[in-house]
């Protein structure tokens, strides 16, 4: 029942994104076509500048489900915890190397479905378009699951505003097939994919 009711959670929050975003917060997207010919399990991974950006990734990626990271301390409750979980929240500790949030976010790759991640782990509150530093979870999650890693700039740095057009850019899927190993990943090869996807964000406020 409770699997039943989440779906239909999931159905409704889809559908009131599909509102909110269209009809208060227009998008331009560039780039559509890196989404359009890359088909899950894959990564989405963008520059945090705005407490609607999940909200808009998750707009980007529909057809498809999309699951997130969000703080443990907001999955409390036990209403509130299963609704999180219904939409796909994936609780993770912060300050701290959470492993098991790493691995539930695998096995939802594994599944054949979207996660998508904000690597700088907090808001950015720059408003030069200057991004923090990526954590290392991205990378470790990325060279563990062996998906397309796909970069979402979002270009609003200064937040977004009702009935102001929001712009997107969507970059090419990340190369990374040549730090895949067939043992463990190591703390090096993590160092490289993050250095790469945080080159290839960077790239796309330039474009």
């Amino acid at each position: 029942m409770n699997k039943v009711m989440g779906r239909v959670l999931y159905g409704v929050v889809r559908l009131l994104v599909t509102v909110v975003v269209t009809v208060l917060y227009p998008m331009r997207v560039e780039g559509r076509e890196h989404l359009r010919s890359t088909k899950p399990p894959f990564i989405a991974y963008a520059n945090h500048i705005s407490g609607l950006d999940p909200l808009f990734l998750a707009y980007m990626m529909l057809p498809f489900r999309t699951s997130f990271f969000a703080k443990e301390e907001l999955m409390t409750g036990g209403f509130k915890k299963w609704a999180l979980k219904s939409l796909g929240a994936i609780p993770v500790k912060r300050g701290s190397a959470d492993i098991h949030a790493v691995k539930t976010a695998a096995a939802v790759l594994k599944r054949g479905e979207v996660f998508a991640i904000f690597p700088e782990g907090t808001r950015n509150r720059k408003l030069n378009g200057e991004l923090q530093k990526f954590r290392s979870g991205v990378g470790l999650i990325a060279l563990r699951s062996g998906v397309p890693v796909l970069p979402v700039r979002f270009l609003n740095d200064e937040g977004f505003r009702i009935f102001r057009k929001a712009r997107v850019r969507v970059g090419p899927p990340v190369e990374l097939s040549d730090l895949y190993a067939p043992v463990r990943v190591t703390s090096d090869t993590i160092s490289q994919a993050v250095s790469r996807m945080l080159l290839s964000m960077d790239k796309l406020a330039n474009t």
